[in-house]
């Protein structure tokens, strides 16, 4: 969910939006400010909360050639309950290359590995691909992030998001890869938490489309030579268990990867 565009909001409304329990709500604070996207100045209710979620993409990174990389990222304001997630997803020209992330790290800490897939085809669409989910609780506004691959890779790509208040659930997470155009996998979602669908492809022919199914698509990125890099998000869904999410796109990818993750 996403607070409302238009209409009336109340405290409670804010509170449920951050997955605060009950009780006054802190206005403005750390928390708030972060939500409403308005570090200093008074905060007007409704109107600095139309629209704004818990789950917000503060960095994202390509890279080139190589096995190994390391960069600072942003991490957005710090406030307390902050969670970070990384999405990181690499792509080898040529086959039978061992593409699992083999660093994941923030701080020189490795990050909670919620998720991660990687896998190849055979010589008529030379391609291998990996994918890796991870997590921290890392403080500041910015941090170093490492991240490295068993074997060198043509490009890599890594998002970053602030989630307000994860909580304690263990995480579900589901994948798969292939050549299908199109493919779902399930995932359980605990109460009132976030689901994230991720999904990249190779095609020979650029420009092919790609959508996710089963989440808000907010990142749909064409990364050149064919390589295309997608994420749906959806934020403090019910309880729901096995909830599917995929991807379709407009032609048989040469190859593609897809990772669906439900945490609390």
């Amino acid at each position: 969910m996403t607070l409302p565009a238009s209409g009336g909001i109340t405290g409670a409304n804010i509170r449920d939006e951050l997955r605060q329990s009950g009780g006054n709500l802190v206005f403005p604070d750390a928390t708030t400010r972060w939500l409403s996207e308005k570090p200093s100045g008074n905060l007007v209710l409704p109107t600095d909360f139309y629209s704004k979620q818990a789950v917000k993409l503060v960095d994202s990174k390509s890279f080139g050639g190589g096995s190994s990389f390391s960069t600072t990222i942003n991490l957005g304001p710090d406030y307390p309950g902050r969670s970070i997630l990384c999405i990181a997803a690499a792509f080898r020209n040529g086959v039978g290359y061992d593409m699992h992330i083999n660093l994941f790290q923030i701080n020189s800490s490795s990050l909670e590995v919620l998720d991660g897939r990687f896998g190849f085809t055979g010589a008529g669409t030379p391609v291998s691909m990996a994918l890796g989910v991870g997590g921290s609780t890392a403080s500041g506004t910015s941090a170093t992030l490492g991240i490295g691959f068993a074997n060198t890779v043509s490009a890599a790509y890594v998002a970053v998001y602030a989630i307000a208040s994860r909580g304690s659930n263990s995480p579900s997470a589901n994948g798969t890869v292939g050549t299908s155009s199109s493919a779902s996998v399930n995932a359980n979602v605990p109460t009132d938490n976030a689901y994230f669908v991720v999904t990249g492809l190779k095609q020979n022919v650029p420009g092919g489309d790609m959508a996710v199914n089963g989440a808000d698509e907010k990142v749909d990125a064409d990364l050149g030579g064919g390589i295309r890099w997608c994420i749906g998000i959806s934020n403090r869904l019910p309880t729901q268990v096995g909830r599917s999410g995929g991807f379709t796109t407009s032609g048989p990818p040469d190859f593609c990867l897809l990772s669906v993750v439900g945490f609390g």
